[in-house]
């Protein structure tokens, strides 16, 4: 007896795996929606990557983060340059500010001495306005901030970058499963005409008394099925085709058509890259590693030049004037006076309670720990490489056993059916046989699946997506 609940949980399967990896591809959705166009769009994977790069606010906000830094190394900057300030002040002494001083003094009197008196000896009336400016001639740290800025801004565009090839790596899977699940429900479609057709037969042959009832029986029984399993899969195909659209932006309502459908390309491509070999510098990751040992390392010379002195030079100009007549204070010309001056400053730090040098040791720490973390990748992107073309040659090969087993499936129906048609095999030998066809087919469109999904990742592996 055919187990044909067997073989449809089988033939979802595949389409659970195009909308689950359509689904990974929700993290870098895109809030912006692109207006449906009328009629259906034709898409390549170059074009759903463009749509992707163009709306997703994941790299929008990593492209963000490289203006931000932008900003923030432009403040770095600001601090060697001049800073120039101006202050203007008036001040109306309403109870003015006395100084004790000897009572001789005002009186002139011999016995008044010893005695003190209160008496004021600032204006009423005070105005003044003042420009200081200083630059900044030495300081160790700003100096480290300013050759690190182009560091930064380096690692910020190597994380942009990863999340773009995130991106793409999981859009190009999702993209091919869909296409490899358009061909299985092709197939699924034309092996459902053939069991209607069957039925048509059989149901004939039973009316003229050729066949048994059971034979009507089982021709329905696995026809009500493949219906059923073809309202699933085309369901799960179409929820894998929505998420695609809605990753890369795309209005969901929107027709689409897949035109890079040629998976014999691709089996090209995935036999050249069994043989490729890893070029660290072609990752990404790799890349952001390197980065951080470097912004690590700067981070020491940080505190190692903090412990130098600082040197700045100063000046200020102060125009100024104070009277106990307020009309005194509008002739600008008559009553003001200026003075100014210029110089330097040093500061010196002398000592801080051994903070400065630990802060330095701590930096060192983090240089080792960013190393090793770096030795780590190398040692995590060869095994990924190597795990990734193994998997790949292990999905060639099993696809190679596919074809040739769906090659035989298809030899035994055609022989069955000729039995059958011939008087001289049965019904149950034809479905048998339609079965294990169904079967030959699913086993291969998942083994190309597979395939297709295991040079992505050795794609990745390379760092073919960096480019």
């Amino acid at each position: 007896m055919i187990n044909t609940s067997d073989f449809a949980f089988r033939i979802s399967g595949l389409f659970r795996k195009i909308a689950t990896i359509a689904f990974l591809l929700l993290p870098f959705a895109a809030a912006a929606r692109t207006p449906a166009q009328e009629g259906v769009v034709r898409l390549s994977l170059q074009d759903c990557i463009r749509f992707a790069l163009r709306n997703s606010d994941t790299l929008k906000n990593a492209r963000l983060a490289i203006r931000k830094q932008q900003a923030v190394n432009n403040q770095i900057k600001a601090s060697a340059l001049p800073h120039v300030n101006g202050t203007a002040q008036f001040t109306d002494y309403v109870d003015s500010l006395k100084s004790l001083v000897p009572m001789f003094f005002k009186t002139g009197n011999t016995s008044d001495a010893g005695k003190f008196t209160a008496m004021v000896f600032a204006p009423k009336y005070q105005a003044n306005a003042m420009i200081s400016a200083s630059q900044m001639l030495f300081d160790g740290s700003t100096l480290v901030a300013l050759k690190a800025r182009r560091t930064i801004i380096e690692a910020l565009t190597q994380a942009s970058k990863l999340n773009e090839e995130n991106v793409k790596y999981n859009i190009q899977r999702a993209y091919y499963a869909v296409v490899i699940g358009e061909q299985q429900f092709r197939t699924l479609s034309a092996s459902l005409a053939t069991a209607r057709n069957m039925m048509h037969d059989v149901d004939v042959l039973y009316k003229t008394g050729f066949a048994e009832k059971i034979d009507v029986n089982r021709s329905e029984v696995q026809l009500t099925n493949l219906e059923t399993d073809s309202i699933r899969t085309a369901s799960l195909l179409e929820t894998g085709k929505q998420a695609l659209k809605f990753a890369i932006g795309m209005d969901i309502d929107q027709d689409i058509e897949l035109t890079d459908t040629s998976i014999a390309e691709n089996m090209a491509t995935a036999t050249q890259l069994l043989t490729e070999q890893l070029d660290y510098n072609h990752r990404t990751e790799y890349q952001l590693a390197s980065t951080a040992v470097r912004l690590n390392e700067y981070n020491v010379k940080r505190y190692q030049y903090a412990s130098l002195p600082s040197l700045s030079a100063v000046g200020n100009f102060t125009y100024m004037y104070g009277s106990n007549d307020f009309a005194d204070m509008t002739r600008f010309r008559q009553n003001y006076f200026s003075y100014s001056s210029v110089g330097v400053q040093l500061n010196v730090p002398i000592f801080n309670g051994l903070g400065r040098v630990n802060q330095v040791n701590e930096a060192k720490v983090d240089v080792e720990m960013a190393k090793n973390r770096l030795h780590l990748l190398k040692q995590s992107l060869d095994f990924e490489t190597a795990q990734s073309q193994t998997t790949l040659r292990n999905a060639l090969l099993a696809t190679e056993k596919q074809k040739r087993n769906l090659e035989l499936a298809n030899s035994v129906v055609d022989l069955a059916t000729k039995k059958f048609k011939a008087g001289v095999g049965s019904n149950l030998e034809v479905n048998q046989a339609q079965t294990d066809l169904l079967m030959a087919q699913n086993n291969y469109y998942s083994s190309l699946l597979d395939v297709v999904n295991a040079q992505t990742d050795v794609q990745k592996a390379l760092g073919e997506f960096a480019n």
